[in-house]
């Protein structure tokens, strides 16, 4: 173990997961919402997508979808990307919400799409991974991983990297689908997985977080915490943090 720049701060975690509940609203948003400068989009429980103005919270636009969402949408340009649990990925344009494409997968989207210019990225309820065009939504790509994914995928130029209950992560090619490489943890993958340009890090269930080499995926270090990792790893520009179920968060030097 090579990083010896942790420190714990002792502090009580109020929470997780960020939950909106509107009076005028009947369920509750309770996944990642996405924000640009005058826009903020939000999905909730039952299936339906609302856009916002940042300056004071006035609908611009609203969606009902045919399933509930199990994530969050993504922002690619002036592109609003979401997949739900009736297996279907839109792409929605931010401005006005008019659908720009719209791709069938055949099975629930369960992580929130990555997207680069390769293409868009989701994990979905069987344990596929699967790539579409950002542009028309045509598919790619899928390919079977070992069990369901992650919530949440990591990009780099050329990889994307999910973890897995099947105690693996996994890192793709972005161009053909096609397992790079994969590391066994020992234990359950928490939460998304987080990268620089040179490490990937991620959190296993029973209290220990890993930083692996992206591009081969040997193991750099391994540190064991006070407790489970709440779901989701926090990357600073010099920094990692991460949360406990205990209620401490570690702090980690990031490179």
């Amino acid at each position: 173990f090579k990083q010896k720049t942790a420190y714990e701060i002792g502090v009580r975690l109020v929470g997780s997961e960020m939950c909106i509940r509107d009076r005028s609203r009947r369920t509750a948003a309770c996944v990642p919402m996405v924000t640009r400068s005058d826009t903020v989009v939000i999905a909730d429980e039952a299936g339906t997508v609302t856009a916002l103005t940042a300056s004071d919270g006035e609908a611009v636009w609203e969606l009902d979808g045919e399933g509930r969402y199990a994530s969050g949408p993504s922002m690619f340009g002036e592109l609003l990307i979401i997949g739900d649990s009736a297996g279907t990925l839109r792409g929605l344009r931010i401005a006005d919400g008019e659908e720009q494409w719209s791709s069938e997968l055949g099975v629930g989207v369960r992580s929130g799409p990555a997207i680069s210019p390769r293409g868009v990225f989701v994990g979905t309820g069987d344990g596929e991974m699967i790539a579409v065009t950002t542009d028309t939504g045509e598919e790619l790509w899928r390919t079977a991983l070992g069990g369901l994914l992650t919530p949440g995928l990591t990009l780099s130029a050329d990889l994307v990297v999910a973890g897995c209950v099947d105690r693996h992560v996994y890192a793709l090619d972005t161009e053909t689908g096609s397992i790079v490489w994969r590391f066994e943890t020992g234990g359950v993958v928490r939460g998304a997985p987080v990268s620089t340009r040179a490490v990937v890090y991620c959190g296993r269930g029973d209290g220990f977080v890993y930083a692996l080499e992206l591009d081969a995926g040997d193991l750099l270090w391994i540190y064991r915490l006070d407790g489970p990792s709440v779901e989701g790893l926090a990357l600073g520009p010099r920094t990692l943090a991460v949360a406990t179920e205990t209620g401490s968060i570690y702090v980690f030097a990031r490179r």
